[in-house]
């Protein structure tokens, strides 16, 4: 990531509310973002995070969400917020929307690799490893209860992300006219892309095809024209599920690529503004960049 002084490019209209996805917490020392909070701060942003349960269901995930929502707009003043989230944290928010007096507290919401379409992979599981799911869930659930959260339902948050009740979600979930939406696919190119997701990716890769070692391409391609593009990377490592959200804290290239968010640009623009075809791929050196772009985007629309 490009460094300097410290600039306003990114003080959006609206705070900005991180919402993380499934098997973490927001704490200190997780630091699930990375890079990418302190990025967007020194350039202006009012940064939050949503506190919620790391295995909690989409609805109990959202009703959290949605109290700390609350806690935003009366600590800073502020009408709605900005909403960006990763994984089944986009899916939350989705929900979040649909709650009573939400949608009215919300400006935007950018979703990163979210199965929105639901995962392919969780579906075999469930039909042919029911059982397994069900045993698992109970020292899942305990571990993470004593590790704070609140109601960990880790069999439920798994059930709900099949792309049977997935699609049920969609139908009772449809975009609000007054909120604007962006999505966003992520894929490593290989199996070496990323040594982490080396072994789920090739899982996923045999049941579902693309992917970025957790969440298919196809499970993120959602919403028209609202779908902005697939991250893949500016080298042959692609971007993967936790490269998406700055795991490694550091960029995916050391090679710059000028108007496609490389390091060495400070931040460009360089496809951000797409449309959602199938061939939309966007290339990224550092993905805190890139959140610096998307961020610059909601302060350009006036959120």
């Amino acid at each position: 990531m490009s460094t300097g002084s410290q600039t306003q490019d990114c003080a959006t209209r609206y705070p900005l509310l991180f919402v993380h996805g499934i098997g973490f917490r927001d704490r200190p020392r997780s630091r699930y973002w990375g890079r990418i909070p302190c990025a967007l701060e020194h350039r202006g942003a009012q940064v939050f995070m949503g506190d919620h349960d790391a295995w909690g269901t989409i609805e109990s995930n959202a009703a959290q969400i949605a109290e700390t929502l609350r806690r935003i707009i009366d600590s800073t003043g502020s009408e709605k917020v900005n909403l960006i989230a990763h994984s089944k944290g986009g899916v939350d928010c989705r929900c979040l929307i649909g709650l009573p007096g939400c949608s009215e507290q919300v400006a935007s919401l950018t979703t990163i690799a979210s199965p929105h379409h639901g995962s392919g992979t969780l579906g075999w599981l469930f039909r042919w490893l029911r059982p397994v799911m069900w045993l698992v869930s109970w020292p899942v659930n305990l571990w993470y209860r004593l590790r704070g959260d609140k109601r960990p339902d880790f069999y439920r948050a798994c059930l709900s992300l099949t792309p049977t009740n997935m699609t049920r979600f969609n139908e009772e979930h449809p975009p609000s006219s007054d909120i604007l939406y962006r999505h966003y696919a992520t894929a490593m190119r290989s199996a070496r892309s990323d040594v982490l997701n080396m072994f789920t990716y090739r899982v996923v890769k045999l049941i579902e095809g693309e992917n970025d070692g957790i969440v298919a391409t196809a499970a993120s391609r959602y919403d028209g024209q609202r779908f902005r593009g697939v991250l893949r990377g500016a080298s042959k490592r692609g971007v993967s599920h936790i490269d998406a959200i700055d795991f490694r804290r550091r960029p995916l290239t050391r090679r710059a690529v000028a108007g496609n968010g490389g390091a060495g640009d400070g931040g460009a623009d360089g496809g951000i503004i797409g449309g959602g075809g199938e061939g939309d791929s966007i290339l990224v050196a550092d993905i805190v960049d890139y959140y610096i772009a998307i961020v610059r985007e909601l302060r350009d629309a006036g959120l």
